[in-house]
């Protein structure tokens, strides 16, 4: 069996239990009708995920980032998958790292994580609608 590597489980818009994280951002106002995105500029959406460094995160392998965007009426207007992965780190890697660095986990100067950069793409605010 072949599996896609941007592969999405839509179990929440399904109305059953979330197996992941997710969280909505609004970037409209409920007070005012207006938006905070101007019309006629291109913006560029972007996700930085910080993400403990264990094995068991490791472990999980690829995972999926979904964007959804929405109109004023709340209608779908684009969505968008991304796949990311942890970079892999041998177990002797995290033995070494973990002797290495101890004094500065404990002290709490650093902590064992993975910065992930996702970038959704570039669109185009118009009066109707979003333009990618």
């Amino acid at each position: 069996m072949c599996w896609s590597q941007n592969q999405y489980d839509d179990s929440c818009q399904r109305n059953e239990v979330c197996s992941y994280p997710h969280a909505n951002i609004s970037l409209s106002s409920d007070i005012l009708p207006v938006s905070l995105l101007a019309k006629g500029l291109t913006y560029e959406i972007a996700l930085i995920l910080e993400i403990p460094d264990s094995p068991h995160n490791a472990d999980v392998g690829v995972f999926m980032n979904q964007l959804n965007l929405y109109s004023f009426g709340n209608t779908l207007v684009k969505s968008i998958e991304r796949s990311s992965a942890l970079k892999y780190k041998s177990p002797l890697y995290y033995f070494l790292e973990g002797i290495v660095m101890f004094p500065i986990y404990f002290c709490e100067y650093a902590r064992q994580t993975q910065t992930l950069f996702i970038t959704f793409g570039s669109f185009q605010m118009t009066s109707a609608q979003v333009e990618f």
